[in-house]
C-alpha cells in the first residue's frame, strides 16, 4: 500500500452531527434539561404565588401574567400603586384587599401586588367595566399585606 503521509492516529476533532456524535450530547443534555424546567431561570417573584388568588369579593385575581410585586405609597388617606410601566396609580381603598398573599416572604415596608392589564376603550365606555379603570389600567386586584402600611 502507497505511503499517503496521513496516519490513523485518532483526531482530536469531535465528530460530525449526527448519530451518536459527540456534539449532539451537549445538545441533548441542554434540551432534556429545559424540559424538565432546570435550564430556564426562575419568574421574577414566583409567579405561582399568584395562582387561584381572589380579592375580598370572590374575583379571580390573575389570568397568568397580570400580578407583579410592587410598592405603594399613601397620599392624604389614598394609596397609589407602582404599575409595571413605572406610573404611580390611584386605587380606592374598597377595591384593595388587605391581606397577605400565601407564599409571599417578602415582608419590606410598603411592598403591595396589583394584579392588572392594559385599560381598552371598551372598558372605558361600559358602564360595569369603568369601575374597574384607573388611569391606563383594568385592575383585577390589589393587595397590601397586614402590616405594610
Amino acid at each position: 500500500m502507497p505511503e499517503t503521509g496521513l496516519t490513523s492516529a485518532p483526531s482530536s476533532r469531535a465528530r460530525p452531527a449526527g448519530r451518536g456524535g459527540r456534539r449532539l450530547k451537549p445538545v441533548a443534555a441542554l434540551l432534556a434539561a429545559a424540559a424538565l424546567g432546570l435550564a430556564a431561570p426562575p419568574r421574577a417573584g414566583g409567579h405561582e404565588i399568584y395562582t387561584g388568588l381572589h380579592d375580598k369579593t370572590g374575583q379571580l385575581c390573575c389570568g397568568g401574567s397580570d400580578c407583579a410585586a410592587t410598592v405603594f405609597r399613601e397620599q392624604g388617606g389614598a394609596y397609589e400603586f407602582l404599575t409595571r410601566e413605572q406610573r404611580w396609580v390611584a386605587i380606592p381603598q374598597p377595591r384593595i384587599t388587605f391581606l397577605p398573599i400565601p407564599g409571599d416572604s417578602d415582608t419590606r415596608d410598603h411592598l403591595a401586588h396589583l394584579c392588572y392589564r392594559a385599560a381598552n376603550d371598551f372598558d372605558r365606555a361600559d358602564d360595569n367595566r369603568r369601575q374597574s379603570v384607573f388611569g391606563d389600567i383594568f385592575l383585577y386586584c390589589a393587595f397590601i399585606p397586614p402590616g405594610g402600611a
